[in-house]
This record gives C-alpha cells, sequence and structure tokens, in this order.
C-alpha cells in the first residue's frame, strides 16, 4: 500500500494544473479505487473512502489530464519495447437520458445492443507482456455522424473541383481543335481555288463529317462518383481517427506501431494513420484478394504484367514465402504481397494453426502497413499482445467497476472510466513489476484487490486500537493476513 501511495504522489506532481486539494482528492480517490469492495458508487466510495459523497460528485465533474498522468507512468515504469493497441468496448448502460447513449457492438453479445462505448487507447509493454491504459475517450454518435458529413463534404467540395477544372481543360482543347480544323480548311480552300476543276462534294455529307470532327475533338467529361463510406462503420472510423489524431503527438513518443483488430483495415483508415507517422498492423479477413507480385522481365510488348496470380491462403506456394515454424501447430508465412483492399504492396503474414493430424485448423491474415520494416516474427509477436488491451477491458469491468457509473454527465462519465482503467496500471506497477520476472505470475487483479484491501482493513484496525503500524508489520503474521483470500496461482 505504501508503494502504491508513492507511485500516485510521484505521478500526481508530475501533471501540472493540479492544485494541493486535487492531488489530495486524487491521491485518495486511487488508493480507495483499488482496494473497495463492492459496487462503485458515490455512496459506496463515501463509506469506504472517508469523503462525502457530494465531494466525489462535485470532484467528478472536474477536469483532470488521465493522459498525461499514463504518459508518465507508462514512460517511467514500461521498457522501451512498446506497441500501442486501440480498441473500442461496449459499456452496459440503461436509461435515455445518459450522455452519449445508444446502440453500439457488444462482442460478448455479438450483436448490437443499447448502451454505451469508449475506445479505449493502451500501451502494451512487450518484455514485461502487460498492457497499461493511456487515455479511454466516449463515442458519441452525433460526433461521429458530424465528422462524417464533414467528411463527405469536403470530398464533394474537391470532386467538384476536380470535375471543373476537367471541364475548362476539355473545353480549351476544344477551342483548339476548332481553331486548327478552321486553318485547316482554309488551306484546303485555297488549295483547291489554284485548281482548274473541282470535284462535286455532296453538302450534306461535307457537313456530317464537319460535326464529327467537331464531336472527335471534344472530350467527354465523366461524372464524378460520390464518395461513400463502409455502412455501418465509416462515421466510427472517422471519429476514431479523430482521436488518434488529438493525441498522435505523444502517442508517438511512445511508439509508432499502432496494432489494431480487422474492424481496423480500411484503406482509408490505413493511410490516415500512415501519414501521421504510424506503422500499423491488423487483420484482415480470411477471404481477402491476395496477389503475387511479378519478378519476371519485361516482355517487350504491351502493358507490362503486374501480378503473377492469387495468393490461395490454405494452399500457398511455400517457394515464395519466408517460413517461420514458431511451434508445432503454428506456422508463419511471409512474403511481400499485392493487397486488394488496401491497393499496395506490403508485408502480409500467413498463420496456419494446424491440428494433431497436420491438417490446417485455422488461418489468420495480418498486414503490415507503413515505413518501418518488421519480419513475420515480430509481426505475429505484436498482434498476439494486442490483447493485452481486452485484458484491461476485462480486468475493468470485473473487479474495477467500469460500468458500475451512474452518472449520468459527460465529464463524470469521462472521469469514472478513465479512473477505473488507470487503477488497473496502477496496480500493476505498485504490485506486478516489482516482482522478480522469473517469479511473475499472470497478473491478478483479484488478488491485488485482495491485498489491498486487507492492507488498508488492517490500517484502520491499528488506528482504532492504538498498535504502532510500522511494529505490527514486522510480524510475519501480517503478510498472510494481507494474502487472506488471494486465489492461488
Amino acid at each position: 500500500m505504501e508503494q502504491l501511495i508513492l507511485q500516485i504522489a510521484n505521478l500526481l506532481n508530475k501533471v501540472s494544473g493540479l492544485g494541493k486539494w486535487q492531488k489530495t482528492f486524487m491521491s485518495s480517490l486511487f488508493v480507495t479505487w483499488v482496494s473497495l469492495r463492492g459496487n462503485y458508487t458515490f455512496t459506496q466510495l463515501s463509506s469506504q473512502g472517508g469523503m462525502d459523497e457530494s465531494t466525489y460528485r462535485r470532484n467528478f465533474s472536474k477536469s483532470f489530464d488521465f493522459a498525461k498522468f499514463n504518459y508518465e507512468l507508462i514512460v517511467q515504469h514500461c521498457s522501451s519495447h512498446r506497441i500501442i493497441v486501440i480498441d473500442p468496448s461496449y459499456i452496459s448502460k440503461s436509461g435515455t437520458k445518459t450522455h452519449g447513449i445508444g446502440f453500439f457492438w457488444s462482442g460478448r453479445a455479438g450483436a448490437m445492443k443499447k448502451g454505451l462505448e469508449i475506445l479505449g487507447i493502451s500501451v502494451v509493454d512487450l518484455d514485461a507482456h502487460t498492457g497499461f491504459h493511456y487515455v479511454a475517450v466516449q463515442t458519441i454518435w452525433s460526433l461521429a455522424k458530424e465528422a462524417e458529413e464533414k467528411y463527405l463534404a469536403e470530398q464533394e467540395r474537391l470532386a467538384a473541383i476536380i470535375e471543373k477544372e476537367a471541364a475548362e481543360l476539355a473545353k480549351a482543347k476544344a477551342k483548339k481543335k476548332a481553331a486548327d480544323d478552321k486553318k485547316k480548311a482554309e488551306k484546303a480552300a485555297t488549295k483547291a481555288a489554284t485548281k482548274s476543276k473541282t470535284p462535286a462534294v455532296n453538302k450534306n455529307t461535307k457537313e456530317s463529317k464537319k460535326k464529327k470532327a467537331a464531336a472527335k475533338g471534344q472530350k467527354k467529361t465523366t461524372k464524378t462518383k460520390k464518395t461513400k463510406l463502409s455502412k455501418g462503420g465509416g462515421a466510427l472510423i472517422l471519429y476514431y481517427g479523430n482521436v488518434i489524431e488529438k493525441h498522435a503527438a505523444n502517442l508517438l513518443k511512445l511508439s509508432s506501431y499502432l496494432v489494431v483488430d480487422s474492424f481496423f483495415a480500411k484503406k482509408e483508415f490505413i493511410e490516415r494513420m500512415n501519414k501521421l507517422g504510424f506503422t500499423v498492423i491488423t487483420r484482415l479477413r480470411n477471404d481477402c484478394v491476395l496477389k503475387y507480385p511479378y519478378l519476371g522481365e519485361y516482355s517487350g510488348s504491351g502493358r507490362p504484367r503486374k501480378y503473377d496470380g492469387k495468393v490461395a491462403v490454405k494452399a500457398i506456394e511455400e517457394t515464395r514465402f519466408t517460413k517461420h515454424q514458431i511451434d508445432e501447430k503454428t506456422v508463419y508465412y511471409e512474403a511481400e504481397l499485392w493487397v486488394q483492399s488496401l491497393a499496395k504492396l506490403t508485408t502480409v503474414l500467413i498463420q496456419h494453426h494446424l491440428a494433431d493430424d497436420g491438417s490446417i485448423e485455422t488461418v489468420r491474415v495480418l498486414v503490415r502497413a507503413g515505413e518501418k520494416l518488421l519480419n513475420g516474427n515480430d509481426m505475429g509477436h505484436y498482434y498476439h499482445c494486442r490483447f493485452q488491451a481486452e485484458f484491461l477491458f476485462r480486468d475493468g469491468k470485473q473487479f474495477t467497476g467500469l460500468e458500475d457509473c451512474q452518472a449520468r454527465s459527460a465529464e463524470k462519465l469521462d472521469f469514472h472510466f478513465n479512473t477505473s482503467l488507470t487503477s488497473i496500471s496502477l496496480a500493476k506497477v505498485a504490485y506486478y513489476l516489482p516482482i522478480p520476472v522469473e517469479e511473475r505470475n499472470a497478473f491478478s487483479m483479484h488478488n491485488v484487490k485482495t491485498k489491498a484491501a486487507n492492507q488498508l482493513l488492517l490500517q484502520k484496525v491499528f488506528l482504532a486500537y492504538g498498535i504502532d503500524p510500522k511494529q505490527a508489520k514486522n510480524n510475519p503474521q501480517y503478510t498472510q493476513l494481507c494474502n487472506f483470500g488471494c486465489v492461488a496461482a
């Protein structure tokens, strides 16, 4: 518990703009949050946190820079071997007056459900093999739709400019063609006048030829297609991109690798992230169109050959790939392939998971889009570590009250979501990372909460009975009491 308090105080001192009272409140809140038993409501916080319920309600409506707080936490306690993971998560919420309530995709239910959604940005320490929360932003449908409308309006404006320029160019070409035809006609008339006999010409035929020549000189202007976004995901993709762009400057200081699931495998999103400076690692659909690039010589006639056939992900030509045998049941195949959905040549990793008889059981297609080079082993490892972000959401919902917020305002919801997820990072810093690497088991938020709650209870007992805490903590039974109720690994 002392280690947790020291870490919180150290990090709060690095967040600018905090007053003495807010530092005291945040320090008390994080300690209470890690050790709280029961639901994470204002009433429950008041009963165990030692402050009035109205104090929690009032301070939850104040702003706090969680991104800066977690940035300092990550820089101090994570290795330099990191990746950034973004992932939306459904938050169960009833009622009609809550800010941002709507219908969002629930992975657990496999359907759209009424509630809230947050976009979680986290950083995974690849050496410690664990994730740390950076910031969570609530998804607001109205803002997502507004972003979509702005994007479409801008695309239509650019299309109109292009169409206007094409029309003006075609008009200039037609005018030049008409002037050239007039000069040719004058020369032909002069030449014909010098001849003694001029053959009769059908007037109708002559006019018809002139009309055809004029029509030939005019270039047809093609109608520009309306820009469309993918149904059901276009507005959200733009909104998520706006959130990442807002935090891009600090995120790039932590890592340039952005790992996302298959929902984000969209050309527009990946190109936008590449422009910001991120190298994106994502998963493609198993039925995606992949093509071998043609590496042969030019035949000398016609258009140069670009592709050398499609890739069958379950029956690949091994001679075209670099093979990585991970274990007896996992094989990676790496190659530079043309990805049709992204319209680019990039590194693709095809993962084969084998059954006991050696047949292919499942296939996964990963892609790297960006300037930084990465071998197949690292690509597979980075994508596998993406699931550490999922574990943050799991621990948040099961142990730190991510779905327990009773407030309805945007400020209090944002404060609650970020406090819930940040407390998991603090728990890892105080209780998990100090353990030597060779002695670490899987991180258990249940055990951390149990130990923290026991320590807090013992501390209150010592104060109530006038027992010296330093002397009591030297007793061997103190550690056993602190670990009482922990689950054996």
